[in-house]
């Protein structure tokens, strides 16, 4: 119901003609009935539950806006890249990629290095790469699927592919080491972990928020490049301020987000160009991330943004993502590492099958096993005894 219908059904009367409801929406600032919170769950929340497939494919230049050596020191900031990223999701399976070609990535301040220095953003953050480490950085292209079992990751640079069953799985931290949900993440709407259950990212999504009173609506709308957008604090571990346009069933255009403090704003993104991918779902195909410094930098460094961000969608669609581009097919001369295919040496030690992707997929079964009696008959002192090494994965 709208103001005009709920006046109505108080005086009988037009809206004009209402002295008690024309005070009531010009001095008390009466919030019109679809900006409530419930109905906003209600209206995310079906749009949510609409997305059973999403796939997007994006291009992201970033540029130093201040001086490059605060951005190195204060952000953590090593190089301006322009590198495209793609991502889907179906149900609880995932997909990335990325490509970053040759000559896109540009060192910042080459002359400061800040080798093993610690990260002044966070000091508990481990301590920077040195120049050695972030050279495969340059130029690379990766692709990371998971079929809702198996997790399998190319290295394509390098014609390497790493493979993870379940039990591997368990020990991951964070779907983030190899999804990176940066452009969802960009329009407010984060997915679970797939790897643990109880990481729900619930407060990055609005009918979770609003439901879970993480969100405040405030009662007046705020404008947002000339559209009328209703205004949502999220109150998490740390302040986020959203801006929601009721036209585009409260897709967000604007959100900030702030320091420890609550007080100082350390990142906003401004969303825009807008396509209804799903029934009711609207998702940016512009989007300009600006980064400032924390308040571990000196006032002067974080009164204005160091960093800026530009995400350009290529391309975008929902709803119909096939189930083969979560299965990620390795082709034949790849040297695959094989974490769901184990062996024990012969002094107790548990490794991953290593063996080239044949060209017969048939032939692959065969050569596994003949792969498994190499390592059981071989003696291995390193890693120690029953230590089971992980790869590093790197982005």
């Amino acid at each position: 119901m709208n103001i005009e219908r709920r006046c109505r059904s108080l005086c009988l009367g037009p809206l004009h003609a209402c002295t008690v409801c024309l005070v009531l929406v010009t001095h008390i600032g009466l919030v019109a009935a679809e900006d409530h919170p419930d109905t906003i769950v209600t209206a995310t929340r079906q749009r949510q539950e609409a997305l059973t497939s999403f796939f997007v494919e994006y291009r992201i230049v970033s540029k130093v806006l201040g001086a490059p050596v605060n951005a190195k020191k204060y952000l953590n900031v090593l190089a301006e890249v322009d590198e495209t990223k793609a991502f889907a999701f179906k149900k609880n399976k995932r997909y990335f990629r990325l490509t970053r070609p040759v000559g896109t990535y540009t060192d910042i301040a080459p002359e400061v290095s800040i080798g093993a220095a610690p990260n002044i953003t966070d000091p508990k953050a481990p301590p920077s790469e040195t120049p050695e480490k972030m050279k495969h950085r340059v130029s690379m292209q990766t692709e990371t699927a998971f079929d809702g079992a198996t997790l399998r990751r190319r290295e394509h640079d390098e014609k390497t592919a790493f493979i993870f069953g379940d039990g591997d799985l368990k020990v991951i931290k964070t779907d983030a080491q190899f999804f990176t949900n940066e452009y969802l993440l960009c329009a407010f709407h984060s997915l679970p972990d797939v790897f643990r259950a109880n990481e729900t990212r619930a407060d990055h999504r609005l009918p979770d928020l609003l439901e879970t009173g993480a969100g405040t609506l405030r009662t007046d709308r705020e404008d947002v490049d000339g559209h009328s957008c209703v205004v949502i604090d999220v109150n998490s571990e740390r302040k986020v301020t959203a801006w929601c346009d009721p036209e585009l069933n409260y897709a967000v255009r604007r959100w900030d987000s702030y320091d420890v403090d609550g007080m100082h704003r350390t990142w906003r993104y401004d969303l825009s160009d807008f396509i209804e991918v799903s029934t009711g779902f609207w998702f940016p195909r512009h989007c300009t991330r600006l980064r400032w410094a924390t308040t571990a930098a000196p006032i002067e460094v974080r009164q204005a943004p160091l960093m800026q961000y530009q995400y350009e969608v290529l391309l975008i669609h929902a709803n119909d993502v096939k189930d083969e581009l979560f299965e990620l097919t390795i082709p034949a001369g790849t040297e695959v590492v094989d974490f769901s295919q184990t062996a024990v040496t012969a002094d107790g030690v548990e490794q991953p099958l290593m063996y080239q992707m044949p060209a017969n997929p048939t032939e692959l079964d065969s050569l596994v096993r003949k792969t498994r009696n190499i390592v059981e008959a071989s003696s291995n002192t390193t890693p120690h005894r029953g230590q089971r090494m992980m790869p590093l994965i790197l982005f």
